[in-house]
């Protein structure tokens, strides 16, 4: 009677597991590619680079910026073909003031992720006059020339 009671069991068991696999995966029906699985779908790596300013200031009618390119992206970045970049003020009121902006072309930077480089700007289209306690730059239009990989 017990061998009968445990290959009832067995045979219960194995039909639920039958049922339950019938239920999950439909015959001839393939899973859709995910992301991970399917690389045509990946995302192409992204191409970050940031102008941190570090000093400001006027030297004559012109404006600069010292600061530092930084690539916060995910590849090498040989050179910015063109970037706008506008200069903030912040005065002690904590007031942002535009004080000047210029297109700069053909910068070579040669920067793999996570790298910095060193960099002066200097600008002619000035709005504002005066010095600030805090500046900051804001980038727009980038245009990259990104190492291309074998």
């Amino acid at each position: 009677m017990i061998i009968y009671q445990k290959i009832s069991i067995i045979i219960i068991l194995l039909l639920l597991l039958s049922v339950v696999t019938a239920f999950a995966a439909p015959a001839g029906i393939k899973t859709p590619p995910t992301p991970a699985n399917n690389p045509k779908t990946l995302p192409a790596p992204e191409a970050l680079i940031e102008f941190r300013v570090d000093r400001a200031g006027f030297d004559g009618n012109i404006a600069y910026a010292e600061g530092v390119f930084y690539n916060s992206g995910e590849v090498k970045i040989k050179r910015i073909k063109s970037i706008t970049v506008k200069l903030w003020g912040r005065n002690s009121n904590q007031e942002d003031m535009l004080v000047a902006v210029e297109t700069f072309r053909d910068i070579p930077v040669n920067l793999s992720p996570g790298e910095f480089l060193p960099q002066g700007l200097f600008f002619r289209k000035i709005y504002e006059r005066r010095h600030y306690p805090r500046w900051w730059s804001e980038e727009t239009d980038w245009e990259f020339e990104l190492e291309r990989s074998l």
